[in-house]
């Protein structure tokens, strides 16, 4: 099987996130799929997917992956207050990652 170079993983990853951007889910979550099979530890695919799954424990392991990563990536710190059981009452959402900030 043949690698995907750096930067047709940068530019499957920038596809996959502008599709969840415009509300196509699938088509984004199938990108997504495909860099992490590639680069399991792509923060920015990881918080990008955690967009894509539909259930609240999907979500939080998209968020703990990252961390494991990144321990202060504050987006995944966010993603994980909001998400985790007893925030019930949490506003607003996590933040939507941009692929432009690899290394927040």
């Amino acid at each position: 099987m043949a690698q995907i170079s750096d930067t047709s993983l940068k530019e499957t990853l920038d596809t996959a996130a502008n599709s969840i951007r415009d509300g196509d889910i699938t088509n984004g979550r199938r990108g997504l799929e495909r860099v992490l099979k590639e680069d399991p530890e792509n923060v920015l695919a990881l918080l990008w997917m955690s967009k894509c799954v539909a259930g609240q424990e999907e979500k939080l392991k998209c968020f703990k992956k990252v961390l494991e990563i990144d321990p202060s990536n504050r987006h995944a710190l966010k993603g994980l207050r909001v998400f985790s059981p007893g925030q019930a009452g949490s506003t607003g959402g996590p933040c939507q990652p941009s692929c432009t900030g690899a290394g927040e």
